[in-house]
């Protein structure tokens, strides 16, 4: 039984509203006919099969359209769709676009179903709604592709090319409108690989008899009549001021990109010079406070501390979000083991909380690895958890819990006993300066926390929200996606709890630090003095350290990156590239803190990188693990 005969697909076919026919692919045989076509080309089912093989051409796979053409296309596509005319109904010429379909049957003969669609035939009748508008930006053609000769027009191209219609109909494109030389190559190569039933669509330029550029947008359909001679039907928009527009805006958003990066650019260079004198008040009081002082003085001292963590932590967020709103911020996606992640910060944190009467618990873990940036994740996991201890009540509790969402999503969740955010404010949470709670405290913060977080985790491609009743208590969640594998663990760096037993006095040692402010430079001596009876030697600039270096053996040397006569990753470059140097352990110690330049300073052969102001504890950790590692190794 062939595929016309199974009685099922010839209901479909006979009773179909859409114009039908089948034809042999071989012998190019119409086989069959449904009634919509017929009615589609006013012909009875008499009338047309008593037409002439030739008059039925069109409609099968005509000489033309075979070998390279249309039988090909069909065999190694399976669906062909073409533009054909048929004159012979009534003497009217009609247009159709087909979908032709190669289809097998079950005695392995091949059959073409053919679906089509009348087209109106002229250019004024297929867009009669907008041909007589002149007014329009579009207007329609139809030219003759051997001499490239216009046949119809709409009025609208007077208008957009400045040359009437009478002008140009009956003469070739190319001797009535001024194109651009790289339009006419563009389109010329267009024309060369169209066939009958494909089309094109490109940009033009030209130049209008006024002068002016301008830029039409161009869909071209290419057909073949029946006399065998191949026509353009196309539509054109004039894109001009649209062009001009786009071209203003990449403008507007480069000047805005590079607004921005001058922005940042300024914020890093501020933050750098705000820390010097920064780094002074906060070591100098660091350094005070062991000393012995009266009670009333150490509060003061603490206090004078206690500022400067708060405008270190309002330095770092702004340049922090100048970074991420001017995309000047790397992630390094990787595998993130997050229940290690959480352990380190409730670790890190569990001081805090205790000074504020607050119990931290963790949930049982569903899942384990994230696809996360490291660092950035635990950047907003400290951020969620000091917010849920600093606004929550004495006595109070964090509860932190890890849950599969679903295979690709995994939700971290920070519960709070706080006092909650009302439902009207909580839309308010993630704006910049935003701090909805700080009349209800003393608590300080910088209003930019939540936003960075934010945008942190959309980023690592996650989601973040909150859930909140005021008075009872607030849940911050992320979803951030599953790692499929597991990666490389980073174990938290514990500090010691007593900086005096640490530290251990290495009089023979001889210790270089480069620096060329003279503040951060009596700093370190104090501090080298002070836990390890050391009299450093100290260098103001790049040239003058390396020449201690190449006079006198050092067991360490404390790098600046900002110099002024070489950046310290130069001075870094100089010392790997002398022999007798490159065993030096080099630490950086620079005002640049952001998480980049750090990562960037540990790549480049850094043994640590320390920012300013001064942690005076892990300066003389750091200090105290290297010479201790240099002795154990002579």
């Amino acid at each position: 039984m062939t595929v016309m005969e199974d009685p099922h697909v010839r209901t479909l076919f006979t009773q179909s509203p859409l114009p039908m026919w089948v034809c042999d692919f071989d012998s190019r045989q119409i086989l069959d006919i449904n009634e919509s076509m017929l009615k589609l080309l006013n012909c009875s089912r008499e009338d047309f099969f008593a037409l002439s093989s030739d008059e039925l051409a069109g409609l099968g796979c005509p000489e033309e359209m075979n070998g390279d053409g249309f039988g090909d296309d069909l065999e190694r596509e399976g669906s062909v769709v073409r533009l054909i005319n048929c004159s012979f109904c009534g003497g009217q010429e009609n247009r159709f676009r087909v979908t032709s379909t190669l289809a097998v049957g079950s005695s392995s003969s091949r059959l073409v179903w053919n679906q089509a669609e009348r087209l109106p035939n002229s250019v004024s009748e297929r867009f009669s709604n907008w041909f007589d508008d002149p007014e329009t930006n579009i207007f329609f053609y139809r030219h003759e592709v051997s001499n490239g000769t216009l046949i119809d027009l709409s009025e609208s191209f007077e208008r957009i090319f400045g040359i009437s219609c009478e002008d140009a109909i009956g003469k070739p494109w190319a001797s009535i409108v001024q194109w651009q030389p790289e339009t006419m190559s563009e389109a010329s190569e267009k024309l060369a690989n169209m066939r009958p039933g494909m089309s094109e669509q490109m940009d033009m330029q030209f130049t209008h008899p006024d002068g002016r550029q301008r830029t039409i947008k161009v869909v071209a359909y290419m057909f073949v009549d029946q006399g065998g001679k191949v026509y353009i039907d196309g539509q054109a928009e004039d894109i001009t001021e649209r062009k001009e527009m786009e071209e203003a805006l990449h403008l507007a958003r480069e000047e805005a990109d590079r607004a921005n990066r001058e922005k940042s650019d300024f914020l890093a260079q501020m933050s750098h010079e705000l820390r010097t004198p920064l780094n002074a008040i906060m070591s100098f009081s660091q350094l005070l406070e062991v000393e012995n002082l009266a009670p009333g003085h150490r509060s003061l001292l603490q206090d004078i501390r206690h500022s400067g963590d708060h405008l270190l932590q309002l330095i770092n967020d702004l340049l922090d979000l100048a970074r991420i709103e001017s995309g000047r911020i790397d992630l390094d996606i990787t595998p993130v083991d997050i229940t290690q992640q959480i352990d380190d910060v409730v670790r890190m944190m569990m001081p805090v909380a205790q000074a504020s009467d607050v119990r931290i618990t963790e949930g049982t873990c569903r899942g384990s690895w994230i696809l996360a940036d490291r660092m950035r994740i635990r950047q907003v996991l400290i951020n969620l958890l000091s917010n849920a201890i600093k606004y929550n009540r004495p006595g109070g509790s964090v509860h932190i819990t890890v849950d599969l969402v679903d295979a690709e999503q995994m939700r971290i969740s920070i519960e709070d006993t706080g006092w909650g955010i009302d439902e009207t404010l909580q839309g308010r949470l993630f704006e910049r300066f935003e701090r909805l709670e700080a009349t209800r405290s003393d608590v300080e913060g910088t209003g930019l926390g939540l936003v960075i977080a934010k945008q942190l985790v959309e980023l690592m491609d996650g989601e973040i929200g909150v859930r909140s009743v005021k008075d009872k208590g607030s849940t911050f969640w992320i979803d951030v996606p599953v790692s499929k594998e597991s990666g490389a663990t980073y174990p938290l760096e514990m500090r010691s709890e007593n900086i005096e037993i640490q530290a251990t006095k290495k009089n023979d040692t001889r210790v270089l630090y480069v620096e060329d402010n003279r503040i951060n430079a009596k700093i370190v001596e104090h501090i080298f003095q002070r836990y390890f009876s050391i009299e450093i030697q100290t260098a103001n600039s790049a040239v003058e350290g390396l020449e201690c270096m190449r006079s006198t053996r050092m067991d360490l040397v404390l790098l600046d990156i900002d110099l002024p006569d070489m950046s310290g990753y130069e001075v870094l470059r100089e010392i790997e590239n002398e022999e007798r140097l490159s065993a030096v352990p080099i630490v950086a110690l620079t005002g640049h803190a952001d998480w980049e330049s750090r990562e960037r300073g540990l790549r480049a052969g850094f043994v640590e990188y320390l920012t300013k102001p001064f942690d005076i504890e892990r300066l003389v950790e750091v200090v105290n693990e290297i010479l201790e590692n240099k002795k154990n190794q002579s």
